[in-house]
């Protein structure tokens, strides 16, 4: 009746034996022809079911990422100890990258559940970002193999307040998808 428009909020509704039920509730004045406040409309919708799809999903998106690590760390020691033998040194470093890459992805799923949770926590530090730069590069070698990638650093850039993991992890990301989607011996460039 103040003339706010509510264009959707969520409002817990809690009932007599103890339940709660979430609606998406809406609203608007109405007006007459002069623009005067006659009233209001309200809709409302109970969205109880999709939120509990949405907590379903994120605690089996959870439980599978769970189940996933297990078996990927065995690969990875199992892989690293005969890395180490020298008539399987190569298949073994394939393996731990596959292994690698796997676990990423496993941290990619988690990553994505908490992000639409709304539970993705950074940890803000200072950052040198052209050594961060240069670490993930050499880091992510393997995956841009073939490709020839160039580090250029501008003069003065400034410690940067970030969460150097996820950060790491976005240039990463983009360096693989550059290796992949580029043709076979482009340049990737970091700039």
């Amino acid at each position: 009746m103040r003339g706010e428009t509510i264009p959707g909020e969520e409002l817990i509704v809690a009932k007599p034996d103890g339940s709660c039920r979430t609606f998406l509730v809406a609203a608007a004045p109405l007006r007459d022809s002069a623009g005067t406040i006659t009233g209001a409309i309200i809709a409302g919708e109970d969205i109880s079911p999709l939120k509990e799809l949405a907590r379903m999903r994120e605690e089996w998106t959870s439980i599978i990422a769970h189940d996933l690590r297990q078996p990927v760390t065995t690969i990875v020691l199992k892989a690293a100890v005969l890395a180490k033998q020298p008539q399987c040194s190569d298949k073994a470093q394939h393996i731990l990258a596959s292994a690698t890459q796997l676990n990423r992805m496993i941290d990619d799923l988690l990553d994505v559940s908490r992000l639409e949770s709304h539970r993705l926590d950074l940890r803000h530090v200072e950052v040198d970002l052209p050594a961060l730069i240069r670490a993930t590069v050499e880091r992510t070698a393997d995956a841009t193999r073939g490709h020839r990638v160039d580090v250029e650093v501008l003069d003065g850039v400034p410690p940067l307040l970030a969460d150097p993991g996820r950060l790491e992890q976005v240039l990463t990301n983009l360096l693989s998808n550059a290796a992949k989607c580029g043709a076979p011996g482009a340049e990737a460039r970091a700039c």
